[in-house]
């Protein structure tokens, strides 16, 4: 009979273990998959956040060439001469390369503050037309307003304005071997400027290109100029896409890899593996996803706008407002969850841990003071039924009332059946002699 009981509560408690054991499981699974979903909305804001600071970004670019653009726009419409004087007291006429270069003269004290800008043309700049000085007046003007706008936009390349009428006016200085060649017309600074390829006269983005000038690969914000529907030239901003990868992506904390691509899905900036000189090559998208990602197409990768997970990897992809780029930000679920699985683990140890050792106690207590007296009193019982004994010596206080009293009730128990046994053998005596005396009797 004890065996009985012990076996059948030690099935207890390790039902009772597998069951907290679950329990446990169940708790910490729920705890890691609240701690999933936190960490997606997490990363979700996360890119959000990011994307608001591109943006502001991009929105500088054109917010410089803008403003650049209005103030050509009115200064082109005033009334007043062009200062004709003014622009040949700081002309020079190169026979050679037959073209000028006009450089405003700064203080000697001034020269170490700031740098200068150029304009620099073909041809002569003497005998030319009102509407040509007008212009030429205009960009002289705005030059001295190139700086601004270098500081509006982080890392900026160049800041210039090219006109139609084979001049261009460029900040900061391009060296002595700087002069005007109308190759620049091919740039797409100023093809996507034109008339052709720009009617709706809209600000914009190139697609990355190799920079002329030796700075690699680069970028360009600009603006067609157009005064009373007459095309006169582009305000153009170039950026560098090594300078936009260290300036505008590196700022974030995210663990994945973020990038920047223009229409055709080049990247213009990327968030890891940056390196201080220049970008020469054009790298695409699929050259920078990981391999599980790479078997997606660009369509399934570019709906992920609300955050995904696809193929072991978080996906989101923003459309941005002020430049006709997308971000892509992906990053890999080990390392995205690598927090939410290190918390699972300690919970869910911590909980076992913790569990196993209240079971263990209440095992040791319930043991200690019911199972194994109630285990000592069933024993003592069938011992007793068998031959009535004392009390055992190591039993708690508690509990010795019991063992006296079966072992009183077993003890009473025995000399009952002796008495009883011995009346009945004087009955049997007794019986027998009456039995005799009346057999003599009769």
């Amino acid at each position: 009979m004890k065996t009985h009981i012990l076996g059948r509560y030690n099935r207890t408690i390790m039902y009772t273990y597998f069951a907290v054991l679950a329990l446990a499981l169940g708790a910490s699974l729920w705890v890691f998959n609240k701690n999933r979903v936190e960490s997606l909305a997490e990363r979700f804001q996360q890119v959000k956040v990011h994307e608001h600071q591109v943006e502001l970004l991009l929105d500088s670019g054109l917010r410089a060439v803008n403003s650049m653009r209005q103030y050509a726009v009115k200064h082109m419409s005033l009334a007043e001469a062009p200062r004709v004087d003014l622009l040949l007291s700081y002309y020079s006429y190169n026979d050679i390369e037959q073209g000028f270069e006009i450089i405003p003269n700064v203080k000697e004290e001034f020269k170490d503050l700031f740098e200068v800008g150029m304009i620099s043309g073909s041809g002569n700049l003497e005998r030319r037309s009102q509407q040509y000085y007008r212009e030429m007046d205009m960009l002289f003007e705005m030059n001295l307003s190139f700086p601004v706008a270098m500081e509006m936009v982080p890392d900026a390349a160049w800041v210039y304005y090219l006109s139609v009428n084979e001049f261009i006016g460029v900040y900061p200085w391009p060296g002595d071997d700087y002069g005007f060649s109308k190759d620049v017309y091919n740039t797409p600074a100023f093809v996507e400027a034109t008339p052709q390829e720009n009617p709706n006269r809209k600000t914009f983005w190139t697609d990355a290109y190799l920079d002329d000038a030796g700075k690699g690969l680069m970028t360009t914000v600009g603006t067609p100029l157009y005064i009373e529907n007459q095309f006169y030239g582009t305000i153009a901003i170039d950026i560098t896409l090594s300078s936009l990868s260290q300036e505008l992506l590196p700022q974030t904390k995210l663990s994945g890899n973020m990038l920047l691509l223009d229409k055709k899905q080049q990247i213009l900036a990327q968030s890891q593996g940056i390196e201080n000189e220049a970008i020469t090559s054009i790298a695409d998208l699929n050259s920078l996803l990981p391999a599980a990602l790479r078997q997606l197409s660009n369509e399934r990768l570019f709906a992920t706008t609300n955050g995904e997970l696809l193929n072991g990897y978080y996906v989101q992809t923003v459309e941005l407002v002020n430049a006709p780029f997308k971000l892509i930000y992906f990053e890999s679920e080990d390392v995205l969850f690598g927090e939410s699985w290190r918390q699972f683990v300690i919970s869910l140890v911590s909980i076992m841990l913790a569990l196993s050792i209240l079971i263990s106690v209440v095992h040791w207590l319930a043991n200690k003071s019911f199972v194994g007296p109630a285990s000592k009193l069933m024993l003592h019982l069938e011992s007793c039924a068998k031959e009535p004994i004392a009390p055992p010596s190591d039993i708690s206080a508690g509990w010795r009332p019991f063992f006296v009293l079966i072992s009183r009730i077993f003890s009473e128990n025995k000399n009952y059946t002796l008495q009883l046994a011995e009346d009945n053998r004087q009955l049997d005596i007794q019986v027998a002699q009456r039995t005799e005396k009346l057999r003599e009797t009769t």
